[in-house]
């Protein structure tokens, strides 16, 4: 952590601290996950009583960056608002975004009790739901590696070929993250999360570059056959229907159980 995100956050804590509606505060984000560069913004959430949320969604406030309170130029404060219902929920059923955006944050100030366990309970990893993660993201692997990829070159659509490749390396990758019980951070940083991971396929990264450059039946072959090897015996690659019909209760017919489909956000 650089100096001057040191005084900024103690900034920070001061900022919010001296108003009596916030009931804490919470410091996430690269720097305190340590993936800060020197221009990095300081992500902060900050707790508040369900009225005086429902007063800053009325004042669409929910998220705002603060300017000219960090001691470097390129410094602001940008946070999200929140209350202790959202954050126990969070620790119940948050999505994977949203548990890893509070990995290694850290209190800097609190008026609630209790608001540090909660906040620790969020970024650990439902260990008990792992095979049934592993089998949705290979669901994917499987549908979109083989009857997306097949009807797209067959046909020469090209945008279905380019979702389909897509979706063959974000199931693959949401897999490898599984494995390792790992979240899925946000596809901007998802290449560099599996980069890191300790258990993945040695070149995995160059199989994928070969498959994003040349949609060939040979690339996609040699970046999903590392993939099958390397799950081993978390996967039934020769049980095609059981993923199959995985991928459709659980992407294609989520509308009976929520208004939003994660594909098509």
């Amino acid at each position: 952590m650089y100096p001057h995100h040191i005084e900024s956050i103690e900034k920070m804590k001061q900022y919010f601290e001296k108003d009596p509606e916030v009931l804490g505060l919470i410091l996430g984000g690269s720097v305190a996950q340590g993936r800060e560069r020197p221009d990095s913004d300081l992500d902060g959430m900050v707790i508040v009583s369900p009225e005086t949320y429902q007063r800053i969604c009325r004042e669409n406030r929910q998220a705002e960056c603060i300017f000219g309170e960090s001691t470097y130029e390129a410094g602001y404060f940008d946070v999200k608002y929140m209350t202790m219902d959202y954050l126990r929920a969070a620790a119940e059923r948050g999505s994977d975004p949203t548990r890893n955006s509070f990995r290694k944050s850290r209190v800097l100030f609190s008026r609630i009790d209790g608001l540090e366990d909660v906040v620790a309970r969020i970024s650990l990893y439902p260990v008990e739901k792992k095979q049934e993660r592993i089998d949705l993201f290979y669901s994917i692997l499987n549908m979109e590696g083989h009857y997306f990829f097949d009807c797209a070159t067959k046909e020469g659509d090209k945008y279905l070929l380019d979702k389909a490749v897509v979706n063959i390396i974000y199931g693959g990758f949401r897999a490898l993250l599984a494995m390792n019980e790992q979240f899925f951070p946000c596809h901007r940083n998802m290449l560099s999360y599996v980069e890191n991971l300790e258990d993945k396929p040695e070149n995995i990264m160059a199989l994928m570059d070969a498959l994003l450059k040349d949609k060939s039946y040979a690339n996609r072959d040699a970046f999903m056959d590392a993939i099958i090897a390397h799950l081993g015996d978390w996967i039934e690659p020769e049980n095609r229907t059981k993923y199959q019909a995985i991928y459709v209760t659980k992407l294609e017919q989520t509308w009976q159980f929520s208004d939003d489909n994660v594909f098509e956000l």
